[in-house]
């Protein structure tokens, strides 16, 4: 019994679960899109914001070189979560000092700066200033892998409150942070170089994106043809990337020339192969009539963010080889 392929094509592109950070805009931050899975709840479009985590994973503060510590989380922030792409992950920074630079410095976070949250949870920091002024607005940390910090509460920092060194990574026994209580200074001496503790990451500066994107998944790859008289069907998820408060068009287009299987070819009228239908608000099974100009110009509801199409395949008795149905989905 023949099969039908089912190929549907956003005309831009997909919103990304990992958005690269090979291309930094020129206020220097990334964008990442607006349903971004690690983008903090209630952010608006072009809103700029940074992550922080604390490493799973524990070292020794034996470096002199901040590159080693800058290595050591960013490996750790590209074996973490999968939102973070590597080309991401290789611009989280240590938040710590050494002889040679401030942590301040190297995770740039000097001026007024962001709101830093820590990555899949609450907020830290309102900017940079309420970063360093010796307290944090949760200290429910998280890892690189977004789920809850168990491991030390003392992090090596080599910092004072305020970001600058004070006994740095690389010193016989470097300060240490309290992550309950003064997260960047609380100690000095209490830990020798050579224990293994926990580093605090800083990421670059995300934006969130502020156009609408449109996100497809298929419940079926393929369906088998049933016989005469029997209808077949599968379900295509759109999702948009924001609500909007105003109805927002789109275009299903049927692409004749890469399909190998026939839909109906007038308005309302029968599918030899398969057919395209919705059955969103009203919830009655609508079909489109995309025939003509092939293409349906469709208003997805406002204030929403995931419809249903459904493609029907159409049985018969004729023996026939396998067939592709192929729907471009754009912006009108």
């Amino acid at each position: 019994m023949p099969y039908l392929a089912l190929l549907v094509v956003p005309s831009a592109a997909k919103a990304q679960t990992a958005p690269a950070c090979t291309s930094a805009n020129g206020d220097g931050s990334y964008t990442v899109p607006f349903d971004w899975a690690l983008k903090p709840s209630g952010l608006a479009g072009n809103t700029k914001f940074r992550l922080l985590f604390v490493t799973s994973t524990t070292r020794n503060a034996s470096s002199t070189n901040i590159a080693t510590y800058n290595t050591f989380v960013q490996t750790r922030a590209k074996a973490g979560h999968s939102a973070i792409s590597d080309s991401c992950g290789n611009l989280f920074k240590v938040v710590g000092s050494t002889a040679t630079v401030d942590a301040r410095d190297n995770t740039s976070t000097t001026g007024t700066g962001q709101v830093i949250y820590w990555l899949n949870g609450a907020k830290v920091a309102d900017n940079y200033a309420d970063f360093y002024d010796g307290s944090w607005d949760s200290s429910a940390a998280k890892t690189e892998t977004g789920m809850d910090h168990t491991g030390s509460s003392i992090i090596w920092t080599g910092s004072n409150a305020n970001g600058t060194k004070r006994v740095r990574l690389g010193s016989q026994f470097p300060t240490t942070g309290q992550l309950k209580t003064t997260p960047l200074t609380s100690n000095n001496g209490n830990n020798a170089i050579i224990s293994r503790l926990p580093f605090y990451a800083l990421s670059p500066i995300f934006k969130v994106d502020n156009t609408t994107t449109l996100s497809i998944d298929l419940s079926q790859a393929s369906i088998t043809e049933g016989d005469s008289g029997q209808d077949r069907s599968t379900v295509i998820n759109y999702r948009m990337s924001k609500r909007h408060s105003a109805q927002f068009p789109f275009l299903a287009c049927v692409d004749t020339a890469s399909s190998t299987a026939t839909f109906r070819t007038t308005s309302g009228g029968k599918a030899a192969d398969w057919n395209l239908v919705r059955h969103f608000s009203p919830y009655a099974a609508v079909n489109l009539n995309a025939d003509g100009g092939k293409c349906h110009l469709y208003n997805y509801p406002a204030n929403t963010t995931n419809q249903n199409f459904r493609v029907s395949v159409l049985g018969d008795t004729a023996a026939e080889g396998n067939e592709t149905a192929v729907v471009t989905i754009k912006r009108a």
